[in-house]
């Protein structure tokens, strides 16, 4: 694995140009099926003004630091696609917020990541480019949605890589890979330019080796945006240090497989052992989080790929003998995947006349009331803990043919996603071989760098 201190080493014995040309190389031979596109050109057009930069001491926050994007980032003149064969051959007009951002604080976009198609799935197996596997071990998955950039960063190919989280999809491959993962609060980096999966869940992250890495990317991609209504200004934080103090999601425990149950229990044995004051509590329930999550992410899911109907946007596959709604109707069928078709089909049920009020409605009353009873924790402690995932990543095809229990994967991390409370995972303590327990904080809303300064304390005990 690598970090940005790390490469800045590499920068400084080797130059830029050359140790950007050996990672290209070493993408190009990636065996994981990581990246789905590399942008060895565009890279190679703006790293020379970044070698310049550097040698005249004049750098900005992410000089010449190597990023990949996952594949629902927009970026000028690149390659959009999402993984669904519904986008093959799009080149997207413009870049999003977050990727330019990176990019005027001086980091080197090199490619695109493998995805779960249109980031439904938890597991990187729903891509038309073909499965990511773990580079940990690769008969096994690296978690979803943002498969390639777990993978791509848990092989070294950069110390960094932006994703995006609609209900575990950073959190849970981190978690798979053995990463730090950042899911911010809702709103506090621009979804614009980030194809839109369930509007009100949808949050731009990261994943990276370290939690210095992922502050110094936050700091630099958040802020309000005016193409994003929804982006939020910055608010004052109170605590100036890392607080140690924590409220544990103790019935998360029941949730977990035994060995992840113990592993945790160890984790929490040395948390307080190094000063954290620690409170057990029941948090909200993760079946009912899960389900009203299911009910809101695969409706707002349905509404927001219509517009991929073949006339405004993707494939269009038109017979000879096809009216209109026919062209419609084959080019749907023909591009997206069996998982989108699922959640598309899931939704559109639950929003039909008579359904809604029974699901619809009521999941959102329940995200409602999980807000509160988050609130309720909150004004105990100012973080949370819990494991991030309840088991091992799954071995790649176990759990396609049964979607119930692939949706599972996502059990603890969807209670975050659904209240916009900004999460980390992290790993800690070994498991088995080569895997660790991935430790979950959460914090109240706006409070992100309280959320970064206690990881950074969790990751110093653990590392």
């Amino acid at each position: 694995m690598l970090c940005i201190t790390e490469w800045r080493s590499a920068v400084r014995n080797q130059g830029l140009l050359p140790a950007l040309d050996a990672l290209l190389k070493r993408a190009v031979a990636d065996p994981h099926n990581a990246l789905c596109h590399i942008q060895r050109e565009l890279c190679f057009q703006d790293a020379p003004r970044c070698a310049e930069r550097i040698l005249c001491d004049t750098t900005r926050p992410l000089e010449g630091v190597p990023l990949l994007i996952k594949d629902n980032l927009a970026q000028a003149g690149c390659p959009l696609t999402c993984a669904s064969r519904v986008l093959f051959g799009y080149v997207s007009p413009f870049t999003a917020t977050c990727v330019q951002r990176a990019k005027d604080a001086g980091a080197l976009i090199v490619g695109r990541t493998n995805m779960d198609e249109f980031a439904m799935g938890s597991s990187g197996e729903h891509s038309s480019y073909g499965p990511t596997r773990n580079p940990l071990d690769p008969d096994r998955v690296p978690g979803g949605s943002s498969s390639g950039s777990a993978a791509a960063v848990a092989a070294g190919l950069v110390p960094v890589a932006l994703g995006s989280d609609t209900g575990g999809s950073i959190r849970q491959p981190a978690a798979c890979c053995n990463l730090t993962g950042f899911k911010p609060g809702y709103g506090k980096i621009s979804r614009s330019g980030l194809c839109a999966f369930a509007s009100s869940l949808d949050c731009v992250g990261l994943l990276a080796t370290c939690v210095d890495d992922i502050a110094l990317v936050y700091h630099s991609i958040a802020g309000p945006d005016p193409a994003d209504p929804t982006s939020l200004l910055p608010e004052t934080q109170a605590e100036s240090s890392a607080p140690r103090k924590a409220i544990v999601l103790a019935d998360t425990l029941a949730l977990c497989e035994p060995d992840f149950a113990d592993a945790f229990r160890q984790c929490l044995r040395l948390l307080a052992d190094a000063g954290w004051e620690l409170l057990e509590c029941c948090g909200p329930d993760c079946d009912q989080a899960l389900s009203a999550y299911l009910v809101l992410a695969t409706a707002e899911a349905s509404t927001n790929l219509a517009r991929y109907d073949g006339v405004r946007y993707g494939l269009r596959a038109e017979e000879p003998e096809d009216d209109f709604a026919g062209m419609i109707r084959r080019s749907r069928g023909r591009g997206f995947g069996t998982e989108v078709r699922r959640r598309i089909l899931l939704g559109t049920a639950l929003l039909a006349h008579g359904y809604a009020p029974g699901y619809y409605q009521r999941a959102l009353h329940l995200r409602e009331r999980l807000k509160a009873d988050y609130a309720a924790l909150f004004a105990q402690a100012p973080l949370l803990l819990s494991p991030t995932m309840p088991a091992l990543p799954f071995r790649l095809g176990e759990r396609l043919e049964d979607p119930q229990r692939m949706y599972r994967a996502d059990l603890l991390t969807v209670g975050a996603s659904l209240a916009g409370l900004p999460a980390i995972s992290l790993p800690t303590v070994p498991l088995r071989v080569p895997f660790r327990l991935s430790l979950q904080l959460m914090s109240a809303r706006g409070r992100e760098d309280t959320l970064l300064a206690a990881a950074k304390e969790v990751e110093k005990l653990f590392s």
